[in-house]
């Protein structure tokens, strides 16, 4: 079970999971739960992820990296 567990910790590192809750939604991680909302909007529609102004958003410099 412990291997287990490593294995799906190094897994969520490599596909770039940071933090908990983080849902996967067409390969874009959707993190917190205040994001709920919006992954089950992207899988409803999924061209809201080429919304002008998401693509913005994106765009924006991170606060935070994860090391590697």
């Amino acid at each position: 079970m412990k291997a287990r567990l490593r294995e799906n910790f190094e897994a969520a590192v490599a596909d770039g999971v940071f933090g908990v809750p983080t849902l996967a939604v067409g390969g874009e991680l959707f993190w917190g739960e205040d994001a709920h909302d919006f992954a089950e909007a992207v899988l409803a529609d999924p061209s809201l992820l080429d919304d002008p102004e998401f693509r913005r958003v994106t765009a924006l410099p991170m606060a935070a990296v994860r090391g590697g």
